[in-house]
């Protein structure tokens, strides 16, 4: 299967021979080559490649504006690995910080490269299988009768079903995002927050009803059961 695209922003052609032999070694990578720095961001930006190599010192390259777009764009996480000619050319003033996540010397790219891509292949097949089985979850509480909703500590909904949003006349999408203590009269709301308060390692589920208000500007009730997520050191997170 093919996992994206690989591009390479360098001018030694000998260096872009070197990998798209291992993408053609690899077989799960489509290669792009930018020789010229003028083009390099807008390439990224078009082609949004899963791999990005760029020669660090390349004369011209505006690295700040590379790593600036992928800081922002949410959705997009490359990648992304800096080839220099010698290791006294790499300065840790900050670089891995600002999203490289490795330095290659480039006269060993070929065999460090070959480990990375192994690297990356196999932590993209974990990725894709998670998201494979996050889906199929979703896909069964969707179809769940019963509402079914995760949120924040600060009652951020993170997750609803469909079942939720229908309560209250939405979209999944309209209510993740909300507070859902918003949609909780004024009365009922300090009651809540004590009783979300109390859960943690020592009460770790509570059984409890509320007030809701409804589509219609009706006042309804809800009876929930709250399970805490916590980390391993018993901290609650959702």
């Amino acid at each position: 299967n093919n996992l994206g695209k690989m591009m390479v922003i360098e001018a030694d052609q000998a260096i872009c021979d070197q990998v798209f032999l291992l993408t053609q070694k690899v077989h799960q990578f489509d290669f792009i080559q930018v020789s010229e720095p003028a083009g390099a961001l807008e390439t990224i930006k078009k082609e949004r490649p899963l791999i990005i190599i760029a020669d660090l010192l390349m004369e011209g390259l505006n690295m700040d504006s590379i790593m600036d777009f992928i800081r922002q764009t949410t959705d997009y996480d490359p990648y992304f690995i800096a080839t220099i000619c010698h290791e006294a050319d790499w300065e840790h003033d900050g670089e891995l910080d600002s999203g490289i996540d490795f330095f290659i010397t480039k006269s060993h790219i070929y065999r460090k490269l070959s480990g990375i891509l192994r690297m990356v292949v196999r932590h993209e097949g974990v990725i894709s299988r998670l998201t494979a089985k996050q889906k199929e979850l979703n896909s069964i509480l969707d179809n769940h009768h019963d509402m079914i909703c995760r949120f924040l500590p600060d009652t951020t909904l993170t997750y609803v079903n469909s079942a939720y949003a229908r309560m209250f006349n939405k979209s999944p999408r309209e209510l993740i995002g909300i507070p859902f203590i918003d949609l909780i009269p004024e009365e009922d709301k300090e009651g809540v927050i004590q009783i979300l308060s109390k859960l943690g390692k020592d009460n770790p589920t509570h059984r409890y009803r509320h007030k809701v208000f409804l589509p219609d500007k009706q006042i309804g009730w809800q009876e929930w059961v709250d399970t805490a997520l916590l980390t391993k050191d018993g901290q609650l997170i959702g």
